[in-house]
C-alpha cells in the first residue's frame, strides 16, 4: 500500500499525461490478471483521480483535439527531421533548435495551439532518431527488445518469493518505454536513474 501511494503521489505530482495514460493500463493489467473481481472498483478510483484538482485540466486533456494534433505536428516534424537527415540526424539535443527553425519556416504547418519553441520530440525513439539518426533509433529500439526479452526470460524461470517483486520491476520497466512513446524521459535524470537501477536489479 505505501508504493501504491507513493506512485499515486508521484502521478499527481508530475501532471503528466502520458504517466496517467500508462498508469492507467498497467493498473488494469495487474488487476485483471490478480484480482479481477476488483476491477469494478478502477471506476471510482479513475473519478477521484479525474476530480482531483491538480489532475482535472490534465485528464480532459488526454481528450483534447487540439494537443492531441498538436503532438502529432511535433512527431512528424521529428520524422522530417530524420528524412532529412537519416544517417547522423540533426545533432544530440538540437531538436529545439531545429524544431524553432521549421516552425519559422512553414507558418502554414502551424495554428495557435501550436507551441513554437520545445525541447523534444515528445516520442524517445522519434527524439533518437532525429538527433542521431538510423544509428540513434536502432540503438533505442535495441535497448527496448533486450530489456522486454530479458524480463519475459526471469519471469519465465522464477518460481520462488521472488516472482511478484520481479514482475513489478518488469512492468515497471514496460511501463517506461510505454510511457515514452507519449513523451521522452530519456534526458531527464530521476527517470533514468530509476530505469537504469531497475534494469540493474534484472
Amino acid at each position: 500500500l505505501g508504493i501504491a501511494a507513493l506512485a499515486v503521489f508521484g502521478i499527481v505530482s508530475s501532471r503528466s499525461r502520458a504517466s496517467l495514460v500508462v498508469s492507467g493500463l498497467i493498473m488494469i493489467y495487474v488487476i485483471w490478471k490478480y484480482q479481477p473481481k476488483w476491477i469494478f472498483l478502477l471506476i471510482p478510483a479513475g473519478l477521484a483521480l479525474a476530480l482531483t484538482p491538480p489532475l482535472q485540466q490534465r485528464v480532459l486533456d488526454i481528450f483534447s483535439y487540439e494537443q492531441n494534433v498538436q503532438r502529432v505536428k511535433v512527431w512528424l516534424t521529428a520524422f522530417w527531421m530524420l528524412r532529412d537527415n537519416p544517417l547522423t540526424g540533426i545533432g544530440a539535443n538540437a531538436f529545439r533548435v531545429e524544431y524553432a527553425r521549421i516552425f519559422q519556416a512553414n507558418p502554414q504547418l502551424f495554428n495557435l495551439y501550436d507551441i513554437p519553441v520545445l525541447w523534444h520530440a515528445h516520442n524517445m525513439y522519434l527524439r533518437f532518431a532525429s538527433e542521431l539518426g538510423l544509428p540513434g533509433l536502432t540503438a533505442s529500439l535495441v535497448l527496448t527488445i533486450s530489456s522486454l526479452r530479458r524480463i519475459r526470460l526471469i519471469n519465465a524461470h522464477t518460481r520462488d518469493r521472488w516472482r511478484y517483486p520481479l514482475e513489478g520491476i518488469g512492468l515497471a520497466i514496460l511501463a517506461f518505454f510505454l510511457a515514452n512513446l507519449l513523451d521522452s524521459y530519456w534526458a531527464m535524470p530521476k527517470p533514468i536513474f530509476v530505469f537504469c537501477f531497475l534494469l540493474g536489479i534484472t
